[in-house]
């Protein structure tokens, strides 16, 4: 590399400049995948990470300390600090997340029945339509038009409403492959557009059938309306469609799951939402895992699985009834007077030296508060 410098005299040319370019590394991966959030590392589970985790039952706060980044993906991606050393993710519930508009309304002439019949037959992804091609019990609804044209159908929320699924029962093949779905702010399509995406479900069932087709989408929230729009006509002519459904995003349990490396994780205090539990699996002998600052707490199902070379508690680690498991190679240590772990009467199990090999111990009796 040559370099020009200005001096008095003129331009002094000096040869061979050594430049060091520092870059910094992506190396865990957070995703909402099955009502799982999951925290991963992604450099094949070999890099030394040192993530601290915390939440106060609206966010859930990642921090990454020794700087390396962490990767939102999937419904989260571009979230909060994504690509950062620290992001934050909306706290959502337990639970399934299934959800329905209000009736849906479409322009286009009918055939039979009407596009309000499309909601309220399914409680949950479980749902079979009986056989469309007979009205489907009065579930189904079919348009003749021609869905290349842009056959809408138009829905509202009862309420400000988070979605990242998106659920459809086709018509067997009177219903296309090819869709738009738009997201808006307010009733009727107003206000703000939260989501403009375009999507492909594989309509190949059998004549007398009805398949349920699941699409990601990116997290939405506060959705009150929305748009769904055909972009090709179906095989059999038309527009149907047998059922339409959403899933808003849910955390039933946060899995932490740092694989190989000499790995820290530092609780730093969680106040779960009901249901929720906790999963945290280092896994390697020089790993450690340490609750600390403030106390870590689950309410009403929800349950700890701890897995990892060091075990530390400073602050409180309670459940009202779910089960608490602390599993370590080399140790679980609670240490101070509030370092207590309380299940309301909850299995507690506690292997501190889970590989056998003499080196790990528990240096204080646990005890399950009734």
């Amino acid at each position: 590399m040559f370099w020009q410098v200005g001096t008095p005299d003129g331009v002094e040319i000096i040869e061979h400049v050594a430049v060091a370019i520092q870059t910094v590394s992506t190396q865990v991966s957070v995703d909402l995948s099955g009502g799982d959030l999951l925290v991963t590392d992604i450099n094949g589970g070999v890099s030394n990470d040192d993530l601290t985790i915390t939440a106060d039952g609206t966010n859930i706060t990642i921090t990454s300390n020794n700087g390396e980044l962490i990767d939102l993906v999937g419904g989260l991606d571009g979230g909060t600090g994504d690509g950062t050393a620290t992001v934050t993710i909306l706290q959502y519930a337990a639970g399934t997340g299934f959800t329905q508009s209000l009736a849906p309304t479409s322009s286009s002439a009918d055939h039979f029945s009407t596009p309000a019949v499309l909601v309220g037959d399914a409680a949950d992804a479980t749902y079979v339509p009986p056989n469309p091609s007979s009205g489907g019990g009065g579930t189904a609804w079919l348009t003749l038009e021609d869905g290349s044209t842009g056959v809408a159908i138009d829905f509202n929320f009862a309420s400000a409403t988070d979605l990242d699924q998106l659920l459809m029962w086709d018509f067997y093949k009177h219903t296309p492959t090819d869709w738009n779905i738009q997201l808006f702010d307010a009733a009727g399509g107003g206000g703000t557009k939260l989501l403009d995406h375009d999507f492909t479900i594989p309509v190949d069932g059998s004549i007398f059938d009805s398949e349920l087709h699941t699409t990601d989408i990116p997290n939405v929230s506060g959705a009150l309306s929305g748009i769904l729009t055909t972009r090709n006509n179906s095989a059999n002519f038309g527009v149907g469609l047998s059922e339409i459904a959403f899933l808003s995003p849910v955390i039933n349990t946060i899995d932490i799951n740092t694989l190989g490396g000499n790995d820290i994780v530092n609780v730093a205090g969680l106040t779960l939402t009901t249901d929720q539990s906790l999963d945290i699996n280092a896994g390697s002998e020089n790993d450690s895992i340490n609750f600390q600052s403030t106390a870590t707490s689950l309410t009403g199902t929800g349950t700890a699985t701890v897995i990892g070379g060091t075990i530390t508690n400073t602050a409180p680690l309670t459940t009202v009834g779910g089960a608490v498991s602390l599993v370590a190679n080399n140790g679980v240590t609670l240490s101070g007077a509030n370092a207590d772990v309380t299940t309301g009467g909850g299995t507690v199990t506690i292997d501190a030296d889970a590989d056998d090999n003499g080196t790990g111990h528990s240096a204080r009796t646990m005890r399950a508060a009734l």
